[in-house]
Parts: C-alpha cells; sequence; structure tokens
C-alpha cells in the first residue's frame, strides 16, 4: 500500500510541479493536485502508524474513506470520509457538547443550536490547523488564509444542512448521479482551497515531499 501511494505521489508531483497557483479556471485542477498529493502523503503517513500500531496488538479506526473519489457532498467529505480521528475528536470535544448527546437529540435539537456546534468545530479545527502550519514551516506561517478555509468550508456545510431540511431537496440530491454529485462538491471545495494550501506551497512544504520521492522535473 505504502509503495502504491508513493508511485501515486511520484506521478502527481511530476505534473503538479513547480510548486504555485495558476489564473482560474486552471487553479482548480492546479488545486486539485495539490490536495491528491498532500491526501496521499498523509494518508500513507497514518497507515504507516497503523502498521506498526497493529503490531503491537491494537486495531485502529479507518482514518479516510476515499474521500477524493467517493464524496457526495461538503458534509459527506468532512464528516464522514476525511481524517476521521481529527473528525472523530472534534466531534467529541466539540460538536457533542455543543449539540447535546444522542439521547437529547432524539428528543429533537433546534437547527441553530446544531449549525452553532458545527461553526464551533470548524473554528477549532481551523485555529488547530494555524498551529500546525506555525510549527512546520521554518519560514513563518501567513495566518489568517486557514481559518478562512475552515469557515467557508464550515458555511458550505451550514447552507447543505439547511437546504436538507426540505424532503424534495433531499429527494431530488438523491437521484443526482454519483459521478455528477462528486463533481459538485469538487467544485464547491476547490475554489477556496488554496487558503489552506497557500502556507504549503509559499512555505516549501510541497516542494520538500516532491524532492522525498522519484520525479521528473522539465524547465522551459
Amino acid at each position: 500500500f505504502v509503495l502504491r501511494n508513493v508511485s501515486v505521489v511520484s506521478m502527481v508531483c511530476t505534473v503538479a510541479g513547480p510548486y504555485k497557483f495558476c489564473p482560474f479556471p486552471w487553479s482548480l485542477a492546479n488545486t486539485l493536485l495539490h490536495t491528491c498529493v498532500l491526501y496521499l502523503c498523509l494518508d500513507t503517513f497514518l497507515h504507516r502508524h497503523a502498521f506498526l500500531t497493529a503490531l503491537l496488538g491494537f486495531q485502529t479506526t479507518p482514518h479516510m474513506r476515499n474521500p477524493l473519489v467517493l464524496s457526495t457532498s461538503p458534509r459527506d467529505f468532512w464528516g464522514r470520509r476525511w481524517n476521521l480521528v481529527v473528525h472523530g475528536l472534534l466531534r467529541r470535544v466539540v460538536f457533542l457538547p455543543l449539540r447535546g448527546t444522542q439521547a437529547s437529540v432524539r428528543s429533537g435539537v433546534p437547527l441553530h443550536r446544531e449549525l452553532l456546534a458545527a461553526a464551533a468545530t470548524f473554528t477549532v479545527s481551523g485555529l488547530m490547523h494555524e498551529f500546525l502550519w506555525l510549527g512546520m514551516l521554518a519560514q513563518g506561517a501567513n495566518l489568517g488564509p486557514t481559518m478562512a478555509f475552515f469557515w467557508a468550508q464550515g458555511a458550505l456545510c451550514t447552507a447543505q444542512a439547511v437546504l436538507e431540511q426540505s424532503p424534495r431537496v433531499v429527494q431530488w440530491g438523491q437521484r443526482v448521479p454519483r459521478a455528477l454529485r462528486l463533481g459538485l462538491t469538487y467544485l464547491l471545495l476547490l475554489p477556496s482551497a488554496h487558503w489552506f494550501l497557500g502556507n504549503g506551497v509559499y512555505g516549501g512544504l510541497f516542494t520538500d515531499l516532491q524532492l522525498s520521492v522519484p520525479h521528473f522535473e522539465w524547465r522551459p
């Protein structure tokens, strides 16, 4: 599995490098390639630790569920597929205490309370990632865009939650082909992704990742 991911990272690094953002609309494809590199590296890192944990006799929960190929909506991407370890932590520590436990949900939770809990969760996640960029980048991180990215993603999930209050919207969404829903999810998530990826691009993280795997590089 690790060798497969490394080989895919090598191909993506060849296509995506040099690491800089392109003008719209090519920026969406460029951002998607950056996202693929980030996902594959993170997935490989987490699988390595899951393997070491398995050697000690412990079974870990899945950390990714194919978010780049199976996601059908922003809520599906963030709530069911991307980095489920961090998702579970934020759900237990932030979301559930603000929204209420499962028992109270069965009795009915106002929509505004659930949306407030979701907004707080994305805010805490943004703060966590701002701290991670500060620790990872020797040249210093650009504070602010990462938080803006998570607020934008939270706004998309909030809008989806509001729309799904209508049974007609839910039924219409279920009739849309899965491949089209994946494409629409990309179109919703990618425009703000450069706010998060910018630190990695301009801070040299993606260049360092590129140097860590075999790849081809061409110069004009």
